[in-house]
């Protein structure tokens, strides 16, 4: 009965509706049924269930508990067998490595999660760790241990176990002043972007770069408007990250919305059940800065790069701003 309860949500929420029930997923759902124990609470029934997203083949589709089990926490990203910090939370920074949280020793949390994360598709199966380590915590029945509704949970930091993740930009100079610039998330606070984008090219300006390589490759996505000015900066073509954005709306993400305090929602929230938001965005520039590189530049991109870096991709292909490789 709760299998099926899910996959009519399924039908009702997922963009696709009908189609998402393709043949993989019915297949992976018997697959499911067959291993099922005898009984199961409803979050070790969701745990069993994680995987089938997989299936789906969307990278940002993913199963979890009922949203009673959410837990508000600070925004997190797997690195290998553990957690850093993908967000300033003072006194931490931006790639902290976590060592527990709320007293519970990530190495514990991370393993409980790994049914979340499909070897064959481990971007088809979550958004990341910031939704994944609540569902383990609810699942290793320490849900007591964390105060639902008072705000960010608490994140312990030892500093003998800190590995920062390596910088979001990094900027090499290769031979005959050409400059490779490794972008590895879009994560970072927008502010970061804009100076750092701003010091790199002014940089390529002095220094008279003849090519520029940006490399795409370990990106893991973020936010839209770090990558949309980092194409401003190379190009002063007109363009537009996606065609166009069609947001079915359903009762459950409109609680979800509230229930995360997500902000910049109030048209989804307005709208009618079962409506479609249909967004087609302009082509335009961005930003105009004073330093645009006009040199070559290629961008290459890997299995890796995912949701906002690969629409970044798509525009240098779509609108033939660089060479993309």
């Amino acid at each position: 009965e709760e299998l099926d309860t899910w996959l009519a949500r399924v039908k009702r929420v997922h963009p696709y509706g009908p189609k998402a029930i393709g043949q993989a997923l019915t297949q992976e759902v018997a697959r499911t049924i067959k291993s099922l124990p005898g009984e199961l609470s409803q979050l070790e029934f969701y745990q069993r269930l994680a995987p089938l997203a997989g299936a789906l083949g969307d990278s940002h589709t993913f199963v979890s508990p009922p949203r009673s089990s959410y837990v508000r926490m600070p925004r997190l990203r797997f690195d290998g067998d553990g957690v850093v910090l993908a967000e300033e939370v003072p006194p931490l920074n931006v790639g902290d490595r976590i060592d527990s949280i709320s007293g519970h020793a990530i190495q514990n949390l991370v393993s409980i999660a790994k049914p979340w994360v499909s070897a064959e598709n481990p971007e088809g199966t979550s958004l990341g760790a910031t939704m994944i380590l609540p569902t383990a915590l609810s699942v290793a029945g320490i849900q007591a241990a964390i105060a639902l509704t008072a705000g960010p949970v608490t994140v312990r930091y030892h500093p003998k176990s800190h590995q920062p993740r390596p910088p979001a930009i990094t900027v090499h100079e290769l031979d005959n002043r050409v400059f490779l610039v490794e972008v590895r998330t879009f994560a970072a606070p927008e502010e970061f972007y804009f100076k750092s984008f701003k010091t790199l090219f002014e940089t390529l300006q002095t220094q008279e770069a003849r090519g520029l390589i940006v490399d795409l490759r370990e990106n893991d996505g973020g936010n839209t408007n770090a990558g949309s000015l980092l194409l401003s900066y190379i190009s002063s073509r007109p363009f537009r990250l996606f065609g166009k954005k069609l947001w079915r709306v359903s009762a459950e993400m409109q609680a979800q919305i509230k229930d995360l305090g997500m902000s910049g929602f109030q048209d989804y929230l307005d709208s009618g059940v079962d409506r479609w938001l249909n967004a087609e965005p302009p082509l335009e520039s961005f930003f105009s800065p004073s330093a645009r590189y006009k040199g070559p530049t290629v961008f290459l991109i890997g299995p890796r790069t995912r949701s906002a870096a690969m629409m970044v991709a798509n525009a240098v292909e779509d609108f033939d701003l660089a060479l993309l490789v």
